[in-house]
């Protein structure tokens, strides 16, 4: 399909009134050499008529904290345009922290649409099998990252109370309590490395999700 149609299927429920906050790793972080696509996106999303903003939460904040971060966004941004709704773009764990301010903080009346890309709505096999090693060894682990996500510009990064979320019995009781709200249209977009190699960040997980990471992030 034509990437071009791609990003018109993105924006089909996008009007002139609205404007979209869009996120592609928050902060606008993106690593292996994706920060040049992301802005292709953004360029793309701005010819098609939409007035793009960002979201500015942290890229491994708490999913309550990014929820309550994003509805003082979203109110900003509506105060800014006038307009009554926004609609969202939200990649990755952005995804669920979008999905909490729209349905447990009440901001669903103030959104027309969520498109999440690649969320880990059904969590992740990947984490199930990390966290089978030692608490201490995941704990070290997850305090580097947070180093690392500091440097990046995260404020408050909690990597080892995020990658908990992600296991599957998280997300179950994550969909249980977290459901859609009336009135926002949510769709869910998936995608599937076709070796390790295509991205060195991602390798790990494609080891052990390859293929069926599409089932595993698909919402709905």
């Amino acid at each position: 399909q034509n990437k071009n149609e791609d990003y018109k299927e993105l924006v089909r429920f996008k009007t002139e009134e609205l404007p979209l906050i869009y996120e592609f790793f928050e902060q606008n972080v993106v690593f292996d050499g994706s920060m040049e696509e992301a802005e292709k996106w953004e360029e793309k999303l701005e010819e098609a008529g939409c007035k793009v903003f960002f979201g500015n939460t942290d890229s491994n904040g708490e999913i309550s904290a990014n929820g309550e971060n994003l509805a003082r966004r979203i109110d900003e941004i509506l105060r800014e345009t006038g307009a009554e709704k926004v609609n969202i773009i939200a990649h990755s764990k952005g995804g669920l922290d979008r999905r909490y301010a729209i349905s447990v903080l009440g901001m669903g009346d103030k959104v027309a649409s969520l498109t999440t890309l690649s969320t880990p709505h059904h969590g992740s096999k990947t984490v199930d099998v990390l966290l089978r090693f030692p608490d201490f060894i995941v704990k070290a682990g997850c305090f580097f990252v947070d180093l690392w996500f500091r440097v990046l510009g995260d404020k408050k990064p909690a990597t080892y109370k995020v990658i908990h979320t992600f296991k599957t019995s998280s997300a179950r009781d994550f969909n249980e309590k977290v459901l859609d709200a009336d009135g926002v249209y949510y769709s869910s977009y998936a995608f599937v490395m076709k070796k390790p190699t295509s991205d060195i960040l991602m390798a790990l997980q494609n080891a052990f999700v390859g293929i069926f990471s599409s089932c595993f992030f698909c919402h709905n």
